[in-house]
């Protein structure tokens, strides 16, 4: 029997949690894999996997089998990998899903350059507010913003992105401009709506630190949606900077209280390997490269 060929193929059932996908990525018949994993099975007298109608599972057995082997077959690839040589020319499909607000900023003009380098590579890009499970659905890689839950997932941090307070010219000429963060409670606030927040919002400057409590006009979840509204006046906004920057050059936005900003939120890129083929590794290497300097990422 071969021990490192079974393991991977079991690795890659328990990881997509289906002998169909697995069959798929792996490129064998459904069949074959099956049989397969039932000798391996058999070989340990053990059972390493429940069948049901609509997934997969692990037995307690299964679960031992898969900590223990990821390693080896991640090991087992990334030698291949590099004896077959890393400089292959990107070809093929890239799957990626990216943080919908920061796309066009951020991740377009990157696309372009990247396309442009290599022809040969299709894209296929998910922008839904959907978190996409990367190993069962088949993708390269994914854009991330805020703090990450633990996952088998390889994560790389790009970036922390900064956010600090905007306001249309028109309100600021209403309303006045506030010359510190206590002067925020007689202003209107649009608030960015964050997992398990109260609306609160801690504003930091050098070694100072204020928390300015919730009280705000508006809240939303979808940072395009915050711009647009505080582009038409409704009140004083949190944006990041990244995104802010294009509104501030052309006049429809302005700084409030410039020097003071939000706690900034990782940037992150997530694949579900650290050892990445040519497509994926030649466009986040790209990415890394163009967010150096680009204003709201701090390295």
């Amino acid at each position: 029997m071969d021990h490192l060929r079974d393991l991977a193929l079991f690795v890659a059932v328990a990881e997509t949690k289906s002998f169909t996908k697995a069959a798929a990525l792996l490129g064998v018949p459904t069949s074959t894999l099956s049989r397969r994993i039932a000798e391996l099975e058999a070989s340990m007298a053990l059972k390493l996997l429940v069948r049901s109608t609509r997934q997969v599972e692990l037995t307690e057995a299964g679960a031992l089998y898969l900590s223990l082997g990821e390693g080896v077959v991640a090991a087992a690839r990334e030698a291949h990998q590099q004896v077959r040589g890393l400089a292959d020319t990107p070809q093929g499909t890239l799957r990626m899903s990216v943080e919908a607000e920061i796309g066009p900023r951020l991740v377009a003009p990157v696309l372009a350059e990247y396309l442009d380098r290599y022809p040969q590579v299709r894209v296929d890009l998910d922008l839904s507010p959907r978190r996409v499970d990367l190993l069962s659905e088949g993708f390269n890689l994914a854009l991330r913003i805020g703090r990450l839950p633990d996952s088998r997932l390889t994560v790389r941090r790009l970036a922390l992105l900064s956010a600090s307070l905007y306001a249309a010219p028109s309100y600021l000429s209403r309303r006045g401009r506030p010359e510190h963060p206590e002067d925020l409670a007689g202003h209107a606030r649009i608030h960015l709506l964050h997992k398990g927040d109260r609306g609160e919002w801690r504003l930091m400057k050098d070694d100072e630190a204020i928390e300015v409590p919730a009280d705000s006009v508006l809240c939303a979840n979808n940072m395009t949606m915050i711009r647009h509204l505080a582009r038409f006046g409704i009140g004083i906004a949190v944006v990041d900077d990244l995104m802010a920057s294009e509104d501030v050059e052309r006049g429809f936005l302005e700084p409030v209280l410039p020097g003071w900003a939000l706690e900034p939120l990782p940037l992150s890129i997530l694949t579900p390997t650290r050892l990445l083929p040519a497509t994926t590794r030649a466009f986040v290497d790209l990415l890394a490269q163009r967010a150096v300097g680009m204003v709201g990422l701090i390295p």
